[in-house]
């Protein structure tokens, strides 16, 4: 079995060159893994703390999938946060030559309930059904939970087992 490539990796500011277009984030900081229609893998990145002030990276004109994605995050009592999602399905990004082109991840976290035989299972999704993984202070944070009646009172509450 052959080992897959890295990625080409696209982390600061740059001007596109011929061919290529901008690509600027919906979202403050985090990174995303692309594949592009020639099944080449490219990880856009805007993870550092002033990435906002210079966010556009250029990429290849074309069609890409996103793989995977990361978004960062500080909290009031300015701890860092982040959540890790992979297998994303369905989130396309086409870019465009001669404009600046968006990449949108929706940051939205679904807490998604299943049936399992006898007990409720949950999965937690991000953006194209990605299964994600939250982290806080670089340690992946257990998610806790409460099962009310229909009364409001509590029936039981634990922490959540994922990823």
């Amino acid at each position: 079995m052959k080992p897959l490539p890295l990625p080409r990796v696209v982390d600061a500011k740059s001007e596109p060159g011929a061919g290529e277009a901008l690509v600027v984030p919906s979202f403050e900081r985090g990174a995303a893994l692309l594949r592009g229609a020639d099944g080449n893998l490219v990880r856009l990145s805007w993870e550092d703390e002033d990435a906002r002030t210079d966010p556009e990276r250029a990429l290849a004109v074309g069609r890409y999938t996103l793989v995977g994605y990361r978004l960062l995050a500080r909290d009031p009592e300015h701890e860092t946060w982040h959540v890790s999602a992979s297998a994303v399905k369905g989130v396309e990004l086409d870019v465009q030559p001669g404009r600046t082109n968006t990449l949108e991840i929706d940051p939205t976290i679904q807490i998604v309930a299943r049936k399992q035989g006898e007990g409720l299972g949950v999965s937690v999704q991000g953006a194209g059904g990605a299964g994600l993984s939250i982290y806080a202070e670089g340690k992946r944070i257990p998610l806790g939970f409460r099962r009310l009646d229909a009364q409001g009172r509590t029936l039981a509450e634990g922490k959540i087992q994922y990823g």
